[in-house]
Parts: C-alpha cells; structure tokens; sequence
C-alpha cells in the first residue's frame, strides 16, 4: 500500500467514526479504542514517519475492516476521499449482465447539472452579502460553480456491478485536527440537495408533487434536479438507488438531514417532473430582488434634473437568487435615477425589486417596485 493515508486524516476518520484516543506510553504511536463498550478493538497507529508506517497502516486498516465489517479496499478509498461527499447510484435492472450506457451518461448529466446549480446558488448567497470593493476583485458566481464542478470527480465503482460514485469535495482549506469545522461551499451544497431528496420522498409517500411546491422555500433550489426527468425513458425497466454519503469530517445534523436516499424510477420521476413544469410556469414573467452595482447610466441631458418624462436608464449588474443573468437594464424616475448616480459617487451597491420578462437571452425589466441605496 502507498503511502497516501496520512496519520491526520487516519486519526480524524477515527475520532469522526466514534473510536476513542487514549495515551500511550510509546511516543510515536496512538491508541484508538473501538466504540464498544463490551469487546472493544484497539488500533496502533503511527503518529509520525517511520521506518514501520506502512505496515502499522495496513494493521489499523484490516482492524478496521473487521470491525466495520467492510472490504479493506473499499476502507481504504472511503479514508482516501474522507474530505469529500459520494453521490452513489445503484442501478438496478433485470438483466444481471449488462445495462444501456444511456444510464449512465444521463445519470452523470443529471448529476453534474444538479452538484453545479447547487454550489451556484451556494455562491450566489456569499457574492450577493459582500461589499462592492470585494465583489469587484471576486469571480463571479457563475465562474466559481463551473470551477468547483471540475473538482468532482467520477471515481470507483459503488458496492458491487452497476455501481456509479461521484465525488464532491468539500473544499477544506486544509485537513486538520479541529472537531468544530464549519460547513464549507462543498457541504452547503450537499445539503441543498438532500432537502431536495426530502421533498421528493415526502411527494411519493403523499402521492403529490404539490408538496414539493408547498414546502420549497426558493423555487430555484428545487430546479436543481431539472435534468433528472430525461432518465425517465431509460428507466421503463430499471430503476435506481440515488444515496449520498456525507464525510464525516464535517458533522450533519442528522434530525434534520435525515433522509439521503432516493429510489428514482417513473413514478418518482413524473412529481419531479410535474413540480419542475409548475415552478418553470412563471418562468417568462416573475418578481425578483436584484443586489449590484449601476454599472451604465444614460440619460439625455433635458430629463436629467426635471420632472419631464424621458428614458432615464441605468443598468445594474450583481446577483439574483431568482434569474442566472444578473445584469438588468431599467428605466427609473427622476428620485431613483438620483440614487443611482449616488452609488456610482461613493461608490455603494443598490437593492431593486423588479418584475422581470424572459427573452431570448437574458431578462427585460418590465417594472420597477423599488430602487434603495444599500
């Protein structure tokens, strides 16, 4: 075995899994004691390079092992990816040989879709609460989601044939020994997507896809499951076992966080759909709240400091957790128009309330509700 284990990632899994540290008189080694108050297991690991680390590893793993009553190789990746969240699919189907290929792209396009909606509007959340002069040196949402999508990774099969694991990092800064880590871009996206996994369990169970709609708290964060319904043709006589496996290097409230199961199959399926078609309904015309900077301010000079009626426009660029393109033109009466120039003078950020239109590209603002300086 290489030596791609390190003594504080071993030794955090540990803790994180429940096995106790206690002293040792040996220096250089630590004693871990298995939860079990009965017949407990001890396992002595190295606490720092020597000439023995690589079989005192390979003890602690295959202790481990039994005690988990796991398959060494098995252990072994889930320590190596113990900073990272699994996304596991179980395919299941009648044919015990083989399955369509389709599954599997759409399975992974499903998923790729769904891990980068999720850590944009994870994104969008930190961008919208930032001052001006910081949002000006930051990349944009949109920019950061596509960057931590390629940090995913489609790795080892999951538990047997037919398996499909996708690995979400959850972006730790560093791996240390620290027991309260708080939830990084990683995290704050699997949650998002187990509350999903919640409503859709609670929709099956009540034979309803309007408790989906009930109980949604943005109807952007449901959308993120928008590419799962294309599985519906190729799931006619398969179904599959959707799962995720939190690292517990960060900790979950599993009251809350309860369910992080899914079987995705037509019936499953036709509420996702059905809810995603009811959200998209108000997709061409919807009100929204719109935090930026007025980057563009055009008027001609006669409406400038009169009340005559003319095109005042300005355009604000910044973050919406409602609409992705977040550069919106407007017409603004006199006041409004003031407030504009002043937050390009100081310079300060704007909050407008606007209903918006669908267009080919992008939105048009239909009308302003309001315009305040922030």
């Amino acid at each position: 075995m290489e030596n791609v284990i390190q003594h504080n990632v071993f030794s955090l899994f540990l803790t994180r899994s429940g096995w106790k540290k206690i002293q040792s008189t040996n220096e250089g080694v630590d004693i871990y004691i298995e939860p079990n108050e009965i017949d407990p297991l001890e396992i002595y690991m190295p606490n720092k390079n020597i000439t023995r680390y690589n079989e005192i590893i390979n003890d602690a793993i295959r202790t481990l092992s039994f005690s988990l009553n796991r398959k060494e190789n098995e252990l072994k990746n889930q320590i190596i990816g113990f900073d990272k969240d699994n996304h596991n699919y179980r395919i299941k189907t009648n044919d015990p040989e083989s399955v369509p290929i389709t599954i599997v792209h759409e399975i992974l396009s499903a998923t790729r879709c769904m891990i980068k909606e999720a850590s944009y509007l994870e994104l969008a959340k930190e961008y919208h609460a930032l001052c001006p002069k910081d949002r000006k040196i930051r990349k944009s949402p949109s920019e950061e989601s596509k960057k931590y999508l390629s940090s995913c990774k489609f790795t080892h099969t999951w538990r047997g044939s037919f398996g499909v694991t996708v690995q979400a990092p959850l972006l730790m800064p560093s791996i240390g020994l620290s027991e309260n880590i708080p939830d990084t871009l990683g995290r704050k996206s699997t949650k998002l997507i187990l509350n999903g996994i919640k409503l859709i369990n609670a929709a099956v169970k009540t034979k309803s896809h309007n408790y989906i709609l009930d109980n949604i708290k943005q109807d952007r964060e449901f959308l993120i499951f928008n590419n799962f319904p294309e599985l519906q043709e190729n799931l006619k006589s398969n179904s599959i076992e959707y799962s995720i496996e939190t690292s517990p290097l960060i900790m979950i409230d599993k009251n809350k966080y309860n369910e992080s199961k899914i079987n995705i199959n037509n019936t499953s399926l036709r509420y996702i759909e059905r809810a995603i078609d009811e959200l998209k309904k108000n997709d061409n015309e919807l009100t929204i709240e719109l935090v930026g900077f007025p980057e563009k301010i055009k008027s001609e000079k006669k409406y400038l400091l009169n009340g005559l009626d003319g095109d005042r426009r300005v355009t604000v660029k910044g973050v919406s957790r409602d609409i992705d393109y977040a550069s919106l033109t407007m017409s603004l009466s006199l006041e409004d128009y003031k407030k504009a120039i002043k937050a390009q003078e100081i310079p300060r950020d704007v909050k407008v309330k606007c209903k918006v239109k669908k267009k080919n590209k992008g939105w048009d603002v239909v009308e302003v509700y309001s315009f305040e300086l922030l």
